[in-house]
């Protein structure tokens, strides 16, 4: 730009101009003063937006969001490529995760693509950075088996639930794991998982305790192993 006068200027990024998904997170310095055969570099830091789950689930349109939380199921425990991340406010399903060893407790930040799966806000086509390991796992929302059914119309999804002393009306095997009726809701242990099924007969109460997801119009509680399903 050797047609720039000499001058003191203030320097702007132009909307639209870094790309319709990407924010400007910093710029080096927005006054530059332009002397005489000068040459002035100036970095400018462009990255996704970081947003926090609430508004994930709320993103519209195909661009990329940054999104923290601590992980509440691990990857890879379900057999799936599912992940599942909650913040202070809210819970995602990260769909399509690329693999890696992310358990239950990381910090982690996700790189995703606001998606719908089973009529829910997922975050799809996911990168995990592993921010810090062995934090504490928020502490599931004890609900009965009719808010967990409808998961709280919708607000508990993809998060973390506890039904506690409820009894088992029925069971039954299907191609994705064996299911547990207890009043309206199905607790769904699923056949990547060697759970212990010692016991878990009609008549028996429980406290079960999993992550909530969509399936045929209501949903299921899906435990994350054994120590999440307890005889009384």
């Amino acid at each position: 730009m050797s047609s720039v006068p000499v001058g003191r200027y203030e320097l702007v990024v132009a909307p639209g101009t870094v790309g319709d998904s990407v924010d400007v997170v910093r710029i080096d310095t927005s006054e530059v003063t332009l002397r005489p055969d000068e040459t002035v570099v100036v970095t400018v830091a462009v990255s996704f937006p970081k947003v926090s789950v609430i508004e994930a689930r709320a993103a519209t349109g195909g661009g990329k969001l940054f999104v923290d939380g601590i992980v509440i199921a691990s990857l890879g425990v379900f057999g799936d490529t599912t992940l599942h991340v909650a913040d202070t406010g809210a819970a995602i399903r990260a769909t399509r995760v690329r693999r890696g060893t992310v358990l239950a407790g990381d910090s982690v930040r996700l790189l995703g693509t606001p998606a719908s799966r089973e009529g829910q806000p997922v975050l799809d086509d996911v990168s995990v950075i592993v921010l810090d390991i062995n934090r504490l796992i928020p502490p599931a929302e004890v609900v009965t088996t009719g808010v967990a059914a409808s998961a709280d119309g919708g607000r508990l999804d993809a998060g973390l639930a506890e039904v506690r002393n409820v009894t088992i009306a029925d069971t039954a095997t299907n191609s994705v794991g064996f299911v547990l009726t207890v009043g309206v809701l199905e607790i769904l242990l699923d056949t990547d998982i060697v759970f212990d099924l010692t016991g878990l007969d009609p008549g028996v109460a429980i406290d079960a305790t999993g992550v909530l997801v969509p399936a045929g119009g209501s949903w299921q509680l899906k435990p994350r192993g054994n120590a999440d399903v307890v005889k009384r």
